[in-house]
């Protein structure tokens, strides 16, 4: 069992709390902004969408909900038991078609052409090797049909520098920090103990040309967090005031798009189209 999938293994939980409100604000705008972009850009309901990294089903579900045929494919076998826990509750499980197991360089189960819609929300930032990352790509735009939409995350890199200042600021005085200046991959021992597992973390360019040298055509890209990167703190207290809440959060989806925010938020999304 590789070290990323026994990590979400223990976190399942965790995983589907972290996107709330209620958990932290400041992650309900990765969830907030992500759900506009599909809603902006996602072919409509009821076409099916392969949701690969699906974790708990925080997206699957709510896509569900608006009536898709969702495919739910995990590396972990907690976060699929979860989902699929939590798709019934939500009594959307007859609009799920399927809990696979997996890794997302290897989609060969699924037909080519068969799905109107990948996501890759999480798998790109957990494959260490180049090799791997590619593999994914290439495999998210085959399942898709001609004209599809794929909508894949990464963490950037210089939304993590940001970050870092609130999250983890003693450790600028490390010389290992000097990393967060470029791509890098974090490693982490397996002994370790940790609130995160190994990842790679890409500028969004990268993300932007992975796909555009694999065939896709790029129609849009967007700072997950947007103009909010890096402000944690700032939203918990802005949070406690409801309607200054949601006018930041109009204001966040609003700019999300901006090609001179794209890499101040900690994650970046792409969206392509299968030509």
């Amino acid at each position: 069992m590789s070290l990323v999938q026994r990590f979400y293994d223990a976190n399942a939980e965790r995983e589907w709390a972290r996107l709330t409100f209620e958990h932290e604000p400041h992650h309900s705008l990765e969830f907030q902004v992500a759900m506009h972009i599909m809603a902006k850009y996602l072919p409509p309901p009821p076409a099916r969408v392969l949701d690969v990294g699906s974790g708990p089903g925080r997206y699957a579900i709510v896509l569900a909900e608006q009536g898709y045929q969702v495919t739910l494919f995990d590396l972990s076998g907690e976060e699929l038991a979860l989902a699929r826990r939590r798709a019934q509750e939500a009594g959307v499980a007859n609009r799920i078609e399927g809990y696979e197991q997996g890794t997302a360089a290897d989609l060969s189960r699924f037909a080519g052409g068969r799905f109107d819609c990948v996501l890759v929300m999480g798998p790109l930032y957990h494959l260490i090797d180049e090799s791997a990352r590619l593999a994914v790509v290439r495999e998210s735009l085959r399942v898709l049909r001609t004209g599809g939409v794929v909508v894949a995350a990464i963490i950037n890199h210089l939304g993590v520098a940001r970050d870092g200042l609130t999250k983890f600021p003693e450790q600028y005085s490390e010389p290992g920090i000097l990393d967060l200046a470029k791509s890098f991959t974090l490693h982490v021992a397996t002994e370790q103990e940790t609130p995160f597992t190994e990842a790679y973390f890409a500028h969004p360019l990268e993300l932007r040309r992975w796909y555009e040298e694999a065939g896709a055509e790029t129609i849009g890209m967007a700072a997950q967090e947007g103009i909010a990167g890096g402000l944690r703190e700032q939203s918990r207290r802005l949070a406690a005031d409801p309607v200054a809440w949601q006018n930041w959060v109009q204001i966040v989806l609003a700019t999300c798009e901006d090609p001179t925010i794209l890499g101040g938020s900690e994650h970046t999304l792409y969206v392509g189209r299968k030509p």
